[in-house]
């Protein structure tokens, strides 16, 4: 595996399309002092993924974008792909080539590309775990990196040799196990308050129902002593209708 070209545009010094194009060995940019060899490495660095402006030299990532010189306009977007060997199969994916493209606008959206299908960074990551090649792995060093190296602390060189290992891939994935376990830690806590809640609610609504119940048969009960009073109401002046009904008609044959 191996790097097979690269594309810049727009990027640091490149304002126009420039394609390198790099054959299996060593490939040695050699030129004077501000000529931009390290701006091609800076531009395979950030195609793969890094996020840091200082480390590219700059003090916002859209310093990046060529800012226009006396002859060339300033360019509103910078675009580098890197194309990679895969013949052996060592990255993850069933291509002979894979091409990773990285494009940033003058706004600060970015944009990235795997075999120029739209993808997220962490796929971009994920598919050069255990290789050596990404935006801090051991195979992409910048000048000084490697007196940063012998002069680090044991802690700090054991992330290389656990990247140069094969071990950085099985601890992303635990580093992401543990993550997914604390959110569903949390996600069981607010489920937890979410029941209990909804509980307190149904007992709530619970007693409501039964006064509703009981209301309704109390309600009934009254409105069937009231039906039996106005009953009995009725008959008892029905009869008196009647008692006068005969006292009226009993007078008038006296008098008649």
């Amino acid at each position: 595996m191996f790097f097979k070209s690269l594309e810049i545009n727009g990027f640091k010094s490149f304002a126009t399309k420039t394609k390198i194009d790099f054959q299996p060995g060593v490939t040695v940019i050699v030129g004077p002092n501000g000529c931009g060899k390290s701006n091609v490495f800076d531009s395979i660095r950030w195609a793969l993924g890094e996020q840091n402006a200082r480390h590219l030299r700059g003090t916002r990532m859209t310093d990046i974008i060529f800012a226009g010189s006396s002859s060339l306009k300033a360019q509103g977007v910078a675009q580098v792909s890197v194309t990679v060997d895969n013949e052996g199969r060592y990255l993850p994916i069933d291509f002979s080539e894979v091409n990773i493209t990285r494009r940033l606008f003058a706004d600060g959206q970015s944009e990235y590309f795997l075999n120029k299908t739209p993808c997220r960074l962490k796929d971009i990551a994920d598919l050069f775990l255990d290789t050596g090649i990404g935006a801090q792995g051991y195979s992409v060093m910048e000048q000084g990196n490697v007196d940063a190296i012998i002069n680090s602390k044991p802690a700090e060189r054991r992330v290389l040799f656990e990247d140069a290992a094969g071990v950085s891939r099985y601890k992303t994935r635990r580093g992401e196990a543990l993550r997914k376990l604390e959110r569903a830690d949390a996600d069981f806590l607010r489920l937890t308050d979410l029941i209990a809640e909804v509980r307190r609610q149904t007992n709530s609504l619970k007693r409501q129902a039964s006064k509703a119940d009981r209301y309704k048969r109390m309600t009934h009960e009254a409105r069937g002593v009231e039906r039996r009073l106005l009953s009995v109401r009725y008959e008892k002046m029905r009869k008196r209708l009647q008692e006068r009904t005969r006292e009226h008609d009993d007078l008038q044959d006296r008098f008649a």
